[in-house]
């Protein structure tokens, strides 16, 4: 199957997490970040919302209208086509939008530069969309509520009244309170979701052949961007240039090269984003995920086994390992995800449930351009932990608890060194006390033995050589060369063991 395939048949499994706003915090080196990540509905986007409107289900009434703190800005917005990657012209969103296209008395209250501004062409457009939807039978209560107030023009005045209008490049979310409803933020709407996207499918008229699935329906030539994070601008499948640069002179237009389902395509970028936030490795600006089809968790490939160990012994403090113990600690931790994985029989039978390792970056590093799979792998189940448990029994070392050394105890426990770790191990120089290796060099190692664990293959010669070489000489380094020590061996283990 297609990546693109893959990421769909992922979406439709994981629907129970559609819409759902997660907060976690993840660690860049001694730096942590929150962040927030939603699985979006198709035919949605997110945006940071700087300001909330409160209605009553009328819309005649203003309730409230206040600042969004900027922990909570990342609100869930229906999206057309065009909307979703708009840059310049006329392209208003369905619901949310900015002030230029919601307030009616832009005019009024705005000085315009040019005569345009004054006839208000952005407002008449986000209020012409907005009324075919609003004026479907099925459409919610609460968006007629909001076609309502804002077709009374007087956004700006209540913003005025209340203090909080200080520009009009910001962001406008609504809340309509209901008797009887307990979710009053529209964003987080499943019902209000459904309605747009049983709307918006029913306006699609530009159809074709989908090659990812080989039925005919409607597609799409614009794919989106923000894949690897909020500011990212590179595509992973882009046609617009039309100067013979793209298509090297064999086809007229995009379409005849290929055509991809706007919703196959929409599943699966949700897909993707979805799973770089929730679970992606940052290797500078690449992002490496892997991930089940089923939504069955798997071992993260970039950290310790310990990671993924979850008995008592594993989280033992100070412990001596054997060798023996360590392997049996794994095998008993990967026997968890292979029960999991067995539940699913059917779907292993008919190859549709696989455990994908995925990775993408730019050419030049930059959030903008092509965004291109640097790698990629699906494989059963089965076998990619079969490759899980002979890398980290395989690359496995004694790793002594440095701080027990200087109260002259030698406790020490198995483990296998991160990747990371392998790479300052052969490239690192000690800087400050703290081992740093050159960004592009540390990315293109990290490419390098990313197969030797999810493929199993060897671990390159090279990398080997390196790592012996620079550890040979303790002089170069002040406090950090036993751990040094510990990971080239574990490296030379895996290689002779290969």
């Amino acid at each position: 199957m297609s990546w693109l395939e893959m990421l769909a048949l992922t979406y439709d499994n994981c629907l129970s997490e559609v819409g759902k706003m997660t907060v976690v915090t993840k660690k860049y080196g001694k730096k942590e970040e929150k962040e927030t990540y939603v699985l979006l509905p198709i035919y949605h986007m997110t945006n940071n919302a700087a300001l909330e409107v409160v209605l009553d289900i009328t819309g005649e009434e203003v309730l409230d209208i206040m600042k969004v703190d900027k922990k909570e800005q990342i609100t869930i917005m229906p999206a057309t086509e065009d909307s979703a990657g708009r840059s310049s012209g006329i392209a208003p969103l369905p619901l949310c939008d900015k002030l230029t296209y919601l307030a009616g008395d832009y005019d009024v209250y705005v000085i315009p530069q040019k005569e345009k501004d004054r006839k208000r062409p952005r407002y008449d457009a986000y209020m012409a969309q907005l009324k075919k939807w609003a004026e479907q039978p099925e459409t919610p209560a609460k968006v007629k509520a909001i076609y309502h107030y804002l077709s009374k023009g007087c956004l700006l005045h209540d913003l005025k009244e209340k203090g909080l209008f200080d520009g009009t490049d910001v962001f406008v979310r609504f809340s309509v309170v209901a008797e009887g409803d307990l979710c009053r933020q529209t964003w987080l709407d499943t019902a209000i979701h459904q309605s747009y996207i049983d709307y918006y499918r029913s306006t699609l008229t530009k159809t074709g052949l989908d090659y990812v699935t080989g039925q005919t329906g409607a597609i799409t030539d614009k794919l989106p961007a923000k894949i690897r994070h909020a500011g990212d601008s590179a595509k992973l499948i882009s046609s617009n240039d039309t100067t013979d640069y793209t298509f090297k002179g064999r086809f007229k237009t995009a379409n005849e090269a290929v055509t991809i389902g706007y919703e196959v395509s929409q599943k699966a970028h949700n897909a993707l984003r979805w799973l770089i936030a929730r679970q992606g490795y940052r290797n500078d600006s690449e992002y490496i995920v892997c991930w089940s089809t089923g939504n069955q968790s798997v071992p993260d490939v970039m950290a310790s086994p310990y990671a993924f160990m979850q008995d008592d012994d594993a989280k033992e403090e100070h412990s001596t390992d054997t060798e023996e113990v360590f392997a049996k600690k794994l095998d008993k931790a990967l026997a968890g995800y292979r029960q999991n994985f067995a539940q699913y029989d059917d779907r292993l039978k008919n190859g549709m449930l696989k455990v994908i390792t995925m990775a993408v970056d730019t050419a030049d590093g930059a959030d903008q351009g092509r965004l291109s799979i640097t790698y990629y792998n699906e494989q059963d189940p089965e076998l990619f932990l079969h490759h899980i448990f002979h890398w980290y029994q395989g690359c496995s070392w004694r790793k002594y608890y440095q701080v027990l050394k200087e109260k002259g105890q030698f406790p020490f426990r198995m483990g296998s060194p991160s990747l990371r770790e392998i790479v300052l191990t052969a490239y690192g120089t000690e800087q400050n006390g703290i081992m740093q290796a050159e960004k592009k060099l540390m990315k293109k190692t990290v490419d390098r033995l990313l197969p030797c664990i999810v493929q199993g293959q060897r671990i390159p010669t090279d990398i080997v050589r390196a790592a012996v070489k620079n550890v040979s000489d303790p002089r170069r380094f002040s406090s950090c060369w036993n751990t040094l020590l510990e990971s080239v061996c574990a490296v030379i283990r895996k290689y002779q063991i290969d």
